[in-house]
């Protein structure tokens, strides 16, 4: 490990100039025009145009949104396009001659453009809708003039692509991340062609890995696609039928992506790796496209920041003078009434874990500008001024170098000495006078921790190999140690009180909630009444009035500390986060209990129990300071607040932050964030075979130089992608959603020309049904809020953000053959809410079918996801479905995953040792002995390609467990536990860290699916014709046993 950090240092130091010594290019998504001449392209988050050759490139759209996915119209004079200029990705075209353009989708999901129909009046769109509860996306086409978009065909398709005759639809099924290298599973993508005379889905390859981008050729006698089916994803082609595939390119490594061919069949570009290609269809032979664009940035390099909030951590000195705290990897200094505030260190590294040296104007912190993380001392060098908050010059000491990270800085009270954590999980002491180091602990887990008062304890808590945290003291001078916790529930979180006299922590012993636990650490203390520790009290606070004393922290018996524990808090929900009060009377907590995030307080004992904020403030970094007699938080958006221990005079100190945002310094930092942390965590050390170190080379200039968020996410995209690993991905920065879609609940006819747009179906207790005079199947609406809709007026403009408000409908009703028209009033709910109510019509759908194959034998549950909402309801319909039927078929078909698959398997392997028989009655056993209702008949298990993570878990357990039949097709191989990291700029970065291996063979369950012991595949079509082959045949076999 020493090694490999010090080669990543090497690299990061030789690399760091580099970073921004070249012109970097990054051109993205390009397509030829109708005659191969001019191809369009996107740059800066804008649409350009140039040569096919080569040469000078022009901009058409200018704007801070990102703009992408240029295509040409058949006669070449318009482009439509994809862009985020209104916050989420829409639909536009752009009129070449007059520069004119027309937005054409509203909608809160992205749409993302396809392709013009081939007699120019509509664009193919990419979106998910309202196309049942799903996550795959349908292709939708909206008219260019505008209108109401409809699905092409009532079918998953992604990348859809009409025929040049329009007789045809070419489209992927699968769902692997496009930068994905290397993937085989049942995930993959494979390419299908529809034919709208016959109404018929073929499939046209069948490889095990990926299969995408299909093309029509000219006049269709050709599909051109994408496939990795020689180890690269390169171009192919075939014949409409699937036969005949033909290599066309031979890329070696870096395969291609988002081909586009031109109208007369001559051209096909693509991107692959930084740049753009053109693929000359006659000669067979690919070029590198030369650009020529301006040196000037669109973005700026740099911004100005300002910031009221967004602190992600804070720490106030002894004296409660000066509160320091981190914003986007900057330190500030604020004085305790808000009147002066310093930025005390400005650089594109990341500086944060910040710790008061006790007596001193001083505070430790932990930065990287050295390659990796080590721990800094900053403090005042003005003559005038030692303040921070005041202070007009810095002066900074590195205090660690070792090659391997540092972090977690804590001071002991009386500042002799620091401790903190060294590369994973090696627990280190250094005396600061001296620099002499010891180790505390040496481990693979990071340890939380804190000092004695006395400073001769370290209290910790660490995982063992079956990731339970218990809490420990170590004593500094023995070197003994003592697991005072002993449970097999996380304990985590240890602080001490100020006289030394009792440790508590946070601990989950109670269902699945946490509470702050407590121990004495003497044995008197342990006996005293509560009348005794009022006394001790009361004379604590006389004693403070006096001559200040030295706390000494005394240890009775401390193997046997796990029996005298004390629970402090026992509310509903969960405490997460405490601080102890400066006496140790009282505990302020962070607590969910009342359904929001609140601070309270309590005493050591559990009484005079209140809560000191109520207004969902989301409390953290709690601090009960002794000097200002306060509790200091930050709240949510990263404000500094604080409270009385009343409970009363809330206050906020206000700031205003500026910084100085360097944008291809920060993504250096980011990049080296987000590579550093998967070169210590990623689950597997050799990388899935990947040479991790040459991919830093190979992506770290990209990356600093990316030209947008967007390009720079897809750079790092592409670097985990060599990776071939699931749960892994880079999200923005979470933004406030400014416009969002209203859904009214209805689906319409897309065969209806109209006026107005034809109901053809109504979720259950949506908008339009959970009313006092309910909309109908045939219904037609023809104004919204007074607006005409339809095909050429689009619905969705007129329903940006009206969730939860009353919104008029004009509706035809016809009834005997009269059509009237009438005015509902309707509340639309949002995206989410109209998902749930469609998963809720499609999981009664499944239940009913169960229901009418079996003659109500068997009953059916779905698990949607694997979390505690899913496990509370599948405990429920256990007994609500289960109850009285033969058995049960579990579904966990289209599961994401999470972290129930133990829970369940508690419910349904629990074996009867015993039966009971009251008097007059029959045969069974109380519930009320077992924690969880139990399930001991047949049971069926149903799983597809879309079951990921926790739910092939749970598949595989079943069959090793031989708990019954599994149905469907392989599950994706998508297993990994993660966990994620903020960047500097808050952008969350996924963390893969522990691999999951079936018991019986070692085998790897990432990239190796749980396979069914009877496989069933579902067919393009039987979503919409309502058959559900994998069901039906799970009825069937269950049936028999």
């Amino acid at each position: 490990m020493r090694l490999f950090s010090i080669i990543w240092l090497v690299i990061h130091l030789a690399l760091a100039d580099f970073a921004y010594s070249s012109n970097f290019i990054f051109p993205r998504t390009p397509a030829p025009s109708p005659d191969g001449q001019q191809i369009a392209f996107s740059f800066q988050g804008d649409i350009w145009i140039m040569p096919a050759a080569g040469g000078q490139a022009r901009c058409i759209t200018g704007n801070p949104g990102y703009d992408y996915a240029p295509k040409w119209s058949p006669d070449g004079r318009r482009i439509a396009f994809s862009s985020d200029r209104y916050g989420n990705d829409d639909v536009f075209v752009i009129d070449l001659d007059g520069g004119s353009l027309r937005r054409l989708t509203f909608f809160t999901n992205p749409d993302v453009v396809q392709q013009w129909s081939p007699d120019g009046q509509n664009i193919l769109f990419g979106s998910r809708r309202d196309f049942y509860y799903h996550r795959n996306p349908l292709t939708y086409q909206v008219p260019v003039e505008g209108g109401t978009p409809f699905e092409v065909i009532p079918e998953y398709t992604q990348q859809g692509r009409l025929s040049p005759d329009g007789q045809f639809l070419l489209f992927v099924r699968g769902r692997v991340d496009v930068f994905r290298k290397g993937y085989r599973g049942s995930s993959n993508t494979d390419i299908f062609i529809y034919d709208f005379k016959k109404q018929t889905y073929r499939q046209l390859t069948e490889f095990e890995g990926n299969d995408l981008f299909p093309l029509w050729g000219l006049d269709g006698k050709l599909i051109y696609f994408v496939s990795e089916r020689d180890g690269v994803m390169n171009l192919w082609q075939m014949n409409p039928d699937g036969s005949q595939k033909k290599q066309l390119t031979f890329f070696k490594e870096d395969g291609i992506r988002y081909p586009e061919i031109s109208a007369d069949g001559a051209w096909i570009t693509f991107e692959r790796l930084f740049d753009i290609y053109r693929f000359d269809v006659n000669s067979g032979r690919a070029q590198k496209i030369e650009l020529q664009l301006p040196v000037d940035y669109v973005q700026n390099p740099y911004t100005y920041q300002k910031y009221s909030g967004e602190a992600r951590e804070m720490a106030i000195s002894a004296d409660g003078k000066e509160i320091a705290f981190v914003i986007r990897g900057e330190i500030f200094v604020i004085n305790k009434d808000g009147r002066f505030l310093n930025q005390i260190t400005q650089s594109p590294w990341r500086d944060e874990d910040i710790d008061w040296y006790p007596g001193r104007d001083t505070l430790a912190f932990v930065s990287d500008r050295a390659g990796n993380r080590n721990i800094y001392l900053i403090y005042s060098d003005d003559p005038q001024q030692r303040a921070l908050s005041r202070a007009t010059r810095f002066k900074m000491e590195r205090l660690t170098a070792s090659p391997r990270d540092e972090f977690s800085p804590r001071f002991s009270p009386d500042g002799r000495w620091l401790a903190y954590v060294r590369g994973k999980g090696d627990l280190i002491v250094r005396e600061m006078e001296s620099g002499r180091e010891k180790t505390v602990i040496s481990g693979w887990s990071t340890p939380d921790f804190s000092w004695s008062p006395d400073g001769q304890w370290l209290a910790y808590s660490i995982e063992d190999e079956e990731f339970n945290r218990d809490v420990y003291l170590h004593h500094l001078e023995s070197g003994k140690r003592y697991n005072i916790s002993q449970h097999p529930d996380n304990d985590y979180a240890p602080a001490w009180s100020k006289d030394g006299r009792r440790l508590a922590f946070i601990s989950r012993r109670i269902a699945n909630n946490t509470d702050v636990w407590m121990v004495f650490l003497r044995k008197e203390d342990d006996r005293k009444t509560r009348e005794e520790w009022e006394e001790y009290f009361s004379q604590l606070k006389e004693k403070k009035k006096g001559k200040k004393h030295r706390v000494q922290v005394k240890i009775d018996e401390p193997q046997k500390l796990f029996k005298r524990l004390r629970r402090v808090t026992s509310l509903p929900g969960s405490e997460t986060e405490f601080c102890w009060s400066p006496d140790g009377q009282f505990v302020a907590f962070k607590t969910n209990s009342a359904g929001k995030s609140d601070l309270w307080k309590v005493k050591w004992d559990g009484s005079d129990l209140q809560a000191l904020t109520r207004d969902g403030t989301a409390p953290f970094n709690l601090i009960w300071q002794a000097k200002n007699k306060r509790i200091y938080f930050l709240k949510r958006g990263g404000k500094i607040a604080s409270i009385s221990p009343e409970g009363k005079d809330a206050k906020s100190i206000k700031f205003s932050a500026r910084l100085r945002v360097e944008k291809f310094q920060e993504q250096r930092q980011k990049f080296n964030e987000a590579w550093r942390t998967l070169n210590e965590r990623f689950y597997d050390p050799q990388f899935h075979g990947a040479d991790w170190q040459a991919l830093y080379q190979k992506y770290f200039p990209a990356a600093c130089n990316a030209p947008t968020l967007r390009d720079f996410n897809d750079i790092v995209r592409m670097m985990l992608g060599e990776l071939n690993a699931s749960h892994l991905g880079i999200s923005p920065p979470k933004q406030e959603r400014l416009i969002t879609s209203g859904m009214l609940g209805v689906r319409f006819d897309a065969h209806y020309a109209g006026p107005g747009l034809k109901i053809k179906e109504i979720i259950p207790n949506g908008p339009c049904d959970a009313i006092e005079h309910p909309l109908q199947v045939g219904d037609v609406i023809l104004k919204v809020r007074g607006y005409q809709v339809g095909t050429k007026n689009n619905l969705y403009a007129h329903l940006e953000n009206r969730a939860g408000k009353l919104t008029e409908l004009t509706v035809t009703t016809t009834l005997n053959d009269n059509p009237h028209e009438r005015r509902v009033l309707v509340k639309p709910v949002t995206y989410s809410k109209f998902m749930e109510l469609e998963y809720d019509r499609w999981r009664e759908e499944k239940r009913t079918l169960v229901r009418q194959l079996s003659q109500g034998r068997l009953g059916y549950i779905h698990i949607r996801a694997m979390g505690l909402k899913s496990l509370e309801q599948f405990e429920m319909e256990l007994y609500a479905e289960g109850h009285g039927k033969e058995g049960l078929i579990i579904d966990v078909r289209n599961n994401g995953g999470g972290w129930i698959a133990d829970y369940l398997l508690n419910m349904l392997e629990i074996k009867n040792h015993a039966v009971t028989i009251p008097r007059d009655g029959g045969k069974g056993y109380p519930q009320s002995r077992r924690p969880l209702y139990a399930w001991t008949k047949p049971i069926a298990v149903l799983c597809n390609e879309y079951s990921y993570s926790n739910a092939e878990i749970f598949a595989h357990a079943i069959k090793t467990l031989k708990r019954g039949k599994v149905i469907g097709v392989p599950t994706g191989g998508l297993v990994i536990s993660t966990g994620s990291i903020s960047l500097i700029d808050g952008s969350a970065f996924r963390v893969p860290f522990r691999g999951w291996y079936v018991i019986d063979n070692m085998m790897n369950m990432e990239n190796h699916g749980a396979v069914p012991d009877i496989i069933v595949k579902d067919l393009p079509g039987d979503v919409a014709a309502h058959k559900d082959r994998q069901l039906e045949t799970a009825v069937q076999v269950l049936l028999k046993e």
